[in-house]
């Protein structure tokens, strides 16, 4: 079984200055890990980032690329294992609410995402059904005070390997769209 046949994962945040990595568990198992591409300068200046996302040999299971955007909407290209787009993860404009929509690449169902995903306590739906539920954990005192995050990502059982694949990629997105929104706020309180 891989990374993605799991129903249940834990995700742990592995802080690191100017990186977003991240260890993907199944029970006590390491499954899989979560990179930042490229180096730190081709970061701050090439206009965009990207994460891969590997079982532990290696195998590449999505890519997300974090498109460089002035003046609008955060936006996620999220594609498969084979560099196959399976659509697009946007932060819509909204008054008072964050919201994000996902729009598969093939036309299919919108996902929409609905709770607190700011505080990782949110449902995944597609047409109104439930096909994963976020939940923060603890994630222990040291890597609390230094900004890691910790949460489960439960599945619908019998989700589609793409289906599974389109939800990482969302809560992955999700986690870097507040990682950026924190990095803002404490650059603009100091």
């Amino acid at each position: 079984m891989g990374l993605i046949d799991a129903d249940a994962l834990v995700i742990d945040q592995l802080t690191r200055l100017f990186r977003s990595d991240f260890e993907i568990h199944e029970g006590d198992e390491v499954v899989g890990r979560i990179t930042t591409q490229g180096s730190t300068m081709a970061r701050m200046f090439g206009g965009h980032r990207e994460f891969e996302v590997t079982e532990p040999d290696g195998t590449q299971v999505l890519r997300l690329v974090d498109v460089m955007n002035f003046m609008s909407r955060d936006t996620y290209q999220v594609l498969d294992g084979a560099d196959q787009p399976l659509g697009t993860l946007r932060r819509e404009f909204t008054l008072f609410t964050k919201k994000v929509s996902f729009l598969p690449s093939d036309g299919g169902d919108p996902l929409e995402v609905r709770g607190s995903f700011l505080g990782y306590d949110y449902s995944i739906m597609v047409r109104n059904e439930p096909v994963a539920r976020i939940s923060r954990r603890w994630a222990g005192l040291t890597t609390s005070l230094f900004g890691g995050q910790r949460y489960a990502v439960s599945f619908l059982p019998g989700a589609s390997p793409r289906l599974r694949q389109i939800i990482l990629g969302t809560v992955i997105a999700i986690d870097l769209m507040k990682a950026k929104d924190d990095g803002a706020a404490a650059a603009s309180s100091g």
